[in-house]
C-alpha cells in the first residue's frame, strides 16, 4: 500500500547518513563525501528511476494518469501544499478518516499560498536547527517521501490517501521521539546527552534534589497519548466491519464523495437493494457528472428494473465520457440483447473484447450471444477462453456445461458444472444444468439430487419441479404428477408441465383431465406442434365419443401440419385421422397417401404400415379408432 514511496529510499538513506550515522556534516567539506555516498547508493537510484518509469507507463496505459486539462499545474501545486498540512493534521489528530478523499480542485490562491509559504518556512527552520539534527531528518523524511504521491503527478482522482502517510509519518515520529527524549532529560544532573549521537552512555548518579518531574510528566503524557490512540484505533477498526460500513463512514466524514457513493451503490445492488443503489449512483453523478463508471453501474441496475430507455441514456453517457470503456460496451451489449437486437449486441460484445482482449467477462458474454444464435462451437470456444483467463469464473463454467449438454455432450458437461457448484454451492442455475446433464446420462439419483439442490437455493424455480417430474415419469406416475403440479403452482403458463401432466392422465385413462391439460399446453404455447398433434389425435381417434371432436381436431391438426410445412409424416397422419372424424374422407385419403410417402422416404417402416392400414379404413369411408 505504501510502495510508491519506496522510490525515495536512496534519499532516506542519505538522510540517515547525515543523522544519526554522522557520515557527513553540512559544511564546505561535505561535497566530496556526498559524492562518495551518492555513488554508494547508485544501484538504489537506478532501481528508483526504473520503478518510476515502469509505474508511470503502466498507470498512463491504464488511464490512471490525469491530464493537464483535468488537473492544471496550479491546482496540483495548491493541492500538494494543502495536503502536506492535512497529512500532518491527521497524524496529530487521526479523526474523520476515510477510504477515499475526493479531489477538491483547489486554486493557487490565498490559503494555498499560505500553506506553501508555511511549508518552506518550516523546512528552513528545521534545517537551521543544527544542534537538533533529528528535526531536519524527520521533517525532510516526511516531506520527501510524500513527493511521489503528493499529486504533482496526478494518478487517480483522489486528493490524498491515508495509506500514503504510513512511511512518511515515521519521519515525524523520529523528530517527536528524540524531541521528547531531550525534554525528559531536562534538569538532570548527569548532563544533557548530545543530540548528535544515539549511542548508549553509562548512567550517572543524579545529584540530590534533582527533579524527577519532567521525565515523569513526559512518560505520563506518552501513556495518555498511547491510550487515546488505542481507543481511536478500536473505533476506526469498527468502520471497516464490511464494505457497506466503510463507505457509509466515508460519506459521513467527507462531502461530495462520488467514489464512496458509487461503491456503496455497488454494495447495495449486490444485496438486491436496487432502489437504494440507484439513489447512490445518482448522488455520485450529482457530485461528479462525468463519471463513466457510475453511469455504467446505473445503466446496469436500471436494466435490472427493465427501465431500458433510462438505462440507454446512461450507457451512452458512459461511452461519451470514455469511448474506450470495455465495461460500458459490455453493458451496451446487454442492453441491445434485452431489446432483441442480437447482431447489435454481438457487435458491442466484440468491441468490448477488442478493447480488453483478456476480459473473461467479455468472452463469457459473447459466448452466451453466440449460443443463442445456435453457434455452439464458437460459443464453447469463448467460454473456454474465459476460463483460460479466469478458471474459477462460475458463470462461464455454468454456460460451458449448459452448451455442451445442448450439443449432446453431457458427459463432458459434468466436469465444469460440478466445478461451478463446488466453487459456489448456492449457484442454483448451475445445480439445475448439472441435473440436466445427469438426466441425459440416465443418472437418475444424481439428477434428482441436483434438482433438489436447485429448489433449495431457488424455491420458485418451476422448471426444476418439471425436470424432476420427467425423471420420475418412467417409474412413478404419481410422483411425476406431484412435481408437474408443483411446477404449475409456480408458473401456470408452463406448457411443458401441462403437456407431461396430460401424458400422466392418458396413462391413467383419465381422459377428461388429459384433455384439459393438453388444451392448457396449447393455450400457453399455441405454436407447439407436439402438443397440437397429440391433442388433435386424441380428439380424432378416441374410442369414447364423449372425448372426440372432429371440428376441433381438424383445426388443431391443420395448424400443426402448417407448422411442419406438410413435410412431417406423423403430423399428416393425425391430419388424415381428423379429416376422417370430420367425415371428409377424400381429404383423409389424399393426406394419408402423402403421409405414407414421407414415412417411406424417411425409412419409418412401422409408421408406414400403421398409416397404410388406416388408409384402407378411410378408403372404406370409416374413421380410425384407438383400441
Amino acid at each position: 500500500m505504501s510502495k510508491p514511496m519506496l522510490v525515495t529510499l536512496p534519499f532516506v538513506l542519505l538522510l540517515l547518513d547525515y543523522w544519526p550515522l554522522q557520515r557527513f556534516a553540512l559544511d564546505a567539506s561535505c561535497l566530496p563525501i556526498l559524492r562518495r555516498l551518492f555513488l554508494e547508493k547508485l544501484p538504489f537510484f537506478a532501481l528508483a528511476v526504473l520503478s518510476c518509469a515502469i509505474t508511470f507507463w503502466a498507470q498512463r496505459h491504464g488511464g490512471a494518469v490525469m491530464s493537464a486539462e483535468a488537473f492544471p499545474a496550479g491546482t496540483r501545486v495548491a493541492n500538494a501544499a494543502l495536503s502536506y498540512w492535512w497529512y500532518l493534521q491527521k497524524m496529530i489528530w487521526p479523526a474523520r478518516l476515510a477510504i477515499f478523499y475526493p479531489h477538491t480542485h483547489p486554486q493557487l490562491t490565498g490559503l494555498a499560498w499560505a500553506a506553501l509559504i508555511a511549508l518552506m518556512m518550516v523546512t528552513i527552520a528545521a534545517v537551521a536547527f543544527r544542534k537538533h539534527p533529528y528535526l531536519a531528518v524527520g521533517w525532510l523524511w516526511f516531506t520527501g517521501t510524500l513527493v511521489p504521491v503528493i499529486g504533482l503527478v496526478q494518478v487517480g482522482t483522489q486528493g490524498m490517501a491515508d495509506r500514503y502517510s504510513y512511511l512518511p509519518s515515521i519521519g515525524l515520529f523520529i523528530a517527536l521521539a528524540f524531541g521528547l527524549r531531550e525534554l525528559a532529560t531536562l534538569n538532570r544532573g548527569r548532563g544533557r546527552e548530545s543530540a548528535h549521537s544515539v549511542s548508549r552512555q553509562q548512567p550517572q548518579s543524579r545529584p540530590a534534589g534533582a527533579s524527577k518531574w519532567p521525565g515523569r510528566l513526559v512518560a505520563a503524557l506518552a501513556g495518555l497519548i498511547l491510550s487515546a490512540c488505542l481507543v481511536a484505533t478500536h473505533q476506526q477498526v469498527l468502520c471497516w466491519h464490511d464494505s457497506e460500513t466503510v463507505f457509509r463512514h466515508a460519506l459521513s466524514v467527507t462531502t461530495g464523495n462520488y467514489a464512496a457513493y458509487n461503491n456503496l451503490g455497488i454494495v447495495l445492488d449486490s444485496q438486491g437493494k436496487r432502489d437504494q443503489a440507484i439513489a447512490c449512483y445518482e448522488a455520485s453523478l450529482r457530485s461528479k457528472p462525468d463519471q463513466e463508471i457510475a453511469h455504467n453501474n446505473l445503466a446496469n441496475v436500471l436494466m435490472d428494473r427493465n427501465l431500458l430507455a433510462e438505462a440507454e441514456t446512461h450507457v451512452r453517457l458512459a461511452l461519451r465520457y470514455n469511448p474506450g470503456s470495455a465495461p460500458a460496451h459490455g453493458t451496451l451489449c446487454r442492453l441491445l440483447q434485452c431489446r432483441g437486437d442480437t447482431p447489435g449486441a454481438i457487435a458491442a460484445a466484440r468491441k468490448a473484447l477488442a478493447l480488453q482482449p483478456g476480459s473473461p467477462e467479455a468472452h463469457n458474454n459473447l459466448g452466451c450471444l453466440l449460443e443463442a444464435q445456435g453457434k455452439y462451437d464458437e460459443a464453447i470456444a469463448h467460454f473456454q477462453r474465459a476460463l483460460g483467463y479466469w478458471p474459477e469464473l462460475t458463470e462461464a463454467l455454468n454456460n460451458l456445461g449448459r452448451t455442451l449438454t445442448e450439443q449432446g455432450r453431457a458427459a463432458q458437461a459434468v466436469s465444469p458444472l460440478r466445478t461451478a457448484v463446488q466453487l459456489k454451492p448456492e449457484y442454483a442455475e448451475a445445480h439445475f444444468n448439472l441435473g440436466n446433464a445427469y438426466s441425459v446420462l440416465k443418472l437418475r439419483a444424481q439428477a434428482l439430487a441436483e434438482y433438489q439442490a436447485t429448489l433449495r437455493f431457488n424455491p420458485t424455480n418451476a422448471w426444476a419441479h418439471y425436470k424432476m417430474g420427467n425423471v420420475y415419469l418412467a417409474q412413478d406416475n404419481a410422483a411425476a404428477a406431484e412435481q408437474y403440479r408443483a411446477a404449475l403452482s409456480l408458473d401456470p403458463n408452463l406448457a411443458e408441465a401441462h403437456y407431461h401432466l396430460a401424458l400422466v392422465f392418458v396413462a391413467r385413462k383419465e381422459m377428461e383431465e388429459a384433455l384439459k391439460q393438453y388444451r392448457e399446453a396449447v393455450r400457453a404455447k399455441p405454436d407447439w406442434d407436439v402438443a397440437l398433434n397429440n391433442l388433435a389425435w386424441l380428439l380424432a381417434t378416441h374410442a369414447d365419443a364423449r372425448f372426440r371432436s372432429g371440428a376441433e381436431a381438424l383445426r388443431l391438426a391443420q395448424h400443426a401440419a402448417q407448422l411442419a410445412k406438410h413435410e412431417d409424416a406423423e403430423t399428416l397422419d393425425t391430419l388424415a385421422a381428423a379429416y376422417a372424424e370430420a367425415g371428409r374422407f377424400p381429404e383423409a385419403v389424399k393426406t394419408a397417401r402423402r403421409a405414407v410417402e414421407l414415412a417411406q422416404s424417411a425409412d419409418q417402416k412401422e409408421l408406414t404400415g400403421q398409416v397404410q392400414s388406416r388408409l384402407q379404413l378411410y378408403q372404406a369411408g370409416q374413421p380410425y379408432r384407438e383400441p
